[in-house]
């Protein structure tokens, strides 16, 4: 048998511990950055009880997920599980809306790009449109010349590495600072009302959406009803390096924090570091997750094109690359700031995505128990949205007292972050327009606590 004949090895199954590594590596990132905003926001108490109260919430719907992956067969994404438990007719959509959501978490780290761009070299007064657009000028080959990943854990674990040195730079250089006198925290925020907590809780919903690929990762383990477990080893090191970075960062800069912890470092070596590893950090994210939307697209747009390494395929990839790079730099400049971009993503797409849509799903295929789903009956598979909901109230009857519960309190609360937090959100940007310049103005950047942080 000739080299070229010889078998392709399977590829290794992942154990749910693999998967815990994976799962912290490629979760936790910038968002946290932002963390120290929300509990200036909040106050200690209602962060650290919104923070420790969604992990719980976190690991059930993991557990919905894996129920459903069990029950409906050839599941391998959020999409394909909506086409085998609700039709094709709804499959479409769920694709457009989950990886249009990626889209907008791709247009953030470009936003965070540009702003490191401006940290680095704080001395040149760079406008974000112009820093954005350096940063759009060096992912360009990037994102263009690469079509395909390989195995990622290792990157993904460098990745980590990055954010966390990031953090330890800037609270290092905190800490050696010193807390000034002038700093007051509250257990609870002063002049906190409704809105106001579910607009910070938008920031920490973000932080908790991995929900998105679930499905993937199951499909590359050993035991995919395992796959709940990997939040025994995950769950720790995600709730304490949350708690840690709000906590700990409300303590040294009390009620009025720049947009993110890196931004609140004062000038010099220390803050150009902690910009710099953040900028290596959106770099690498930004490639991969591109090159991932660049592949789903093109597959539905040509299906037996989407490997060709010829001509056509490169032309393919590069135009798709580079149109998702141009509308990046378009709402980068359209949303300059980076905790209520993050607040918008969370608050009208992070949570019906990683959240409700599972809670859906798993209804939906509790459904197909019923005989009731739109792959077994003419009539379901033209269903509308009312009889789905009529189905999904009939499949939730078979679940205990205690469960209904517990899914009425997750959809309230997000309908909440949806409609209220979202409210809070594009209120508090309209404030940034009118302060600091609206969509596309210069926005340069703007350093703080520099020599006297009191202001004195």
């Amino acid at each position: 048998m000739s080299a070229s004949e010889q078998p392709i090895p399977a590829k290794p199954r992942l154990s749910w511990r693999g998967v815990s590594m994976l799962m912290v590596s490629d979760i936790v990132g910038t968002s946290v950055l932002t963390f120290p905003a929300v509990a200036a926001e909040l106050g200690y108490a209602l962060t650290v009880l919104l923070i420790v109260g969604l992990f719980p919430v976190t690991v059930y719907v993991s557990v919905l997920m894996a129920r459903t992956h069990v029950r409906v067969r050839g599941i391998d994404s959020l999409g394909s599980a909506a086409r085998r438990i609700f039709g094709p007719r709804y499959a479409g959509g769920t694709f457009v809306v989950v990886y249009g959501y990626t889209l907008l978490g791709n247009a953030s780290y470009l936003l965070v790009l540009g702003t490191s761009l401006q940290g680095v070299f704080y001395d040149a007064r760079l406008c974000l449109a112009a820093a954005s657009g350096l940063g759009a000028l060096l992912l360009a080959p990037l994102v263009v010349g690469l079509r395909r990943l390989g195995d990622s854990v290792a990157l993904c674990f460098f990745n980590l590495l990055l954010v966390l040195l990031c953090v330890g730079v800037a609270f290092g250089e905190l800490a050696a600072r010193g807390r000034p006198p002038c700093v007051e925290t509250h257990a609870v925020a002063q002049g906190l009302d409704f809105t106001a907590v579910f607009g910070g809780a938008t920031n920490l919903v973000y932080a908790y959406a991995g929900q998105w690929m679930y499905f993937e990762m199951m499909t590359e383990m050993e035991a995919p009803a395992d796959f709940p477990k990997a939040f025994l080893v995950s769950g720790p090191i995600m709730v304490s390096l949350y708690l840690l970075v709000a906590c700990l960062g409300y303590y040294y800069l009390g009620g009025t924090p720049a947009g993110s912890l890196v931004e609140s470092v004062p000038a010099g070596p220390a803050y150009r570091a902690a910009q710099g590893l953040l900028l290596l950090h959106v770099t690498i994210v930004y490639m991969v997750k591109s090159v991932v939307l660049a592949r789903s697209a093109h597959g539905r747009l040509a299906p037996a094109a989407a490997d060709a390494r010829d001509a056509r395929g490169y032309a393919r990839h590069a135009a798709l690359s580079l149109a998702m790079l141009l509308f990046s730099y378009g709402v980068t400049n359209a949303v300059p700031f980076f905790e209520p971009l993050l607040g918008l993503i969370g608050g009208l797409l992070s949570g019906p995505i990683n959240f409700l849509l599972p809670v859906a799903l798993y209804l939906g295929a509790l459904c197909r128990d019923l005989g009731a789903t739109a792959r077994e009956s003419d009539e379901a598979a033209e269903a509308s949205l009312l009889r789905l909901a009529r189905l999904g109230r009939a499949a939730s009857t078979r679940l205990p007292l205690g469960e209904r519960i517990g899914l009425a309190l997750i959809v309230a609360f997000v309908l909440g972050t949806m409609v209220v937090g979202t409210y809070s959100t594009v209120t508090s940007l309209a404030a940034r327009w009118r302060e600091l310049g609206g969509p596309f103005a210069c926005h340069p950047l703007v350093l703080v606590n520099n020599s006297d942080p009191c202001g004195g």
